[in-house]
Formats: structure tokens, C-alpha cells, sequence
């Protein structure tokens, strides 16, 4: 799976850190993935930001910020 934060226009918000960005998870496994965005040259507000989770063999998912 890959992690991103995006904005409301679906433009990538850079610089974004994580943890771990491309990971592995079997079913019923979890992780903990840390965070950490910057809104420096992003003029969105922080309610418009998602996560966004891809992966090749799961569904696109979006989470809100």
C-alpha cells in the first residue's frame, strides 16, 4: 500500500513524512504509521486534507485530516 496527503483539488501536499510510506499489511494485521505535514506553501485548510490509502489489490480509500 502507498500513503498520501492530499487537498481538495487532489494536488499533492509536499513536504509530507511518514513513518513508513509503502507497507505491507496482511488481513487482520494492523500498523501504526506516524505523520507529520507541513502547511507551508499549501493554502488549504487542514479539515480539507486526506489520507489517501492505494494499494494494486485494494479499493482507493480516503480518510479526512
Amino acid at each position: 500500500m502507498r500513503l498520501k496527503v492530499v487537498n481538495a483539488d487532489n494536488e499533492l501536499v509536499l513536504p509530507s513524512f511518514f513513518s513508513d510510506n509503502y507497507i505491507t499489511v496482511f488481513p487482520g494485521e494492523s500498523k501504526k504509521i506516524q505523520l507529520d505535514y507541513s502547511m507551508s506553501g499549501n493554502n488549504s485548510r487542514e479539515g480539507d486534507l486526506k489520507l489517501v490509502v492505494e494499494g494494486w489489490n485494494i479499493l482507493p480509500d480516503e480518510k479526512g485530516l
